[in-house]
């Protein structure tokens, strides 16, 4: 049986996957874009509803940043969404300063807020797009 964690890394790419075919669908509709290829980048400026990365997980990189430890094998984008929480963090320290729960209890809060970006490269995207439309043909051809 799936643990805990892995179910909720699971869910969470789904959530991720939907919301990414959702902005896909929106930005055909709108004519933002003409290829796959052209969907993947403008995708991946778009705002997203949430940080799709646990807290837990994120506290650990945090924890890195801040302590000036480096962070090896990671990408350029997980880089830059550690980066961006990392500040979120340190801000929300600021604003309560009386805070006593765990970072990764903060981070937990900080994630269900909307992101500025899906902080994925173009391939992933790419990927995700042509598995997502994939399972929308096959339900067409069933």
């Amino acid at each position: 049986m799936a643990g805990v964690h892995e179910m909720r890394c699971t869910d969470l790419k789904r959530q991720r996957d939907s919301a990414i075919y959702e902005c896909y669908k929106r930005g055909l509709e709108e004519g933002r874009f003409t290829s796959l290829f052209s969907a993947a980048r403008y995708i991946m400026k778009q705002p997203a509803p949430r940080y799709y990365i646990e807290g837990k997980t994120v506290s650990l990189l945090i924890g890195r940043l801040i302590s000036g430890k480096p962070i090896r094998k990671t990408h350029p984008s997980t880089l830059r969404m550690a980066e961006r929480l990392k500040d979120d963090y340190l801000e929300y320290l600021r604003e309560h300063q009386d805070n006593t729960m765990p970072r990764s209890w903060v981070m937990d809060i900080l994630v269900e807020r909307p992101a500025p970006e899906f902080f994925l490269g173009w391939r992933s995207i790419m990927y995700i797009l042509e598995r997502e439309i994939r399972k929308v043909r096959s339900k067409w051809d069933a």
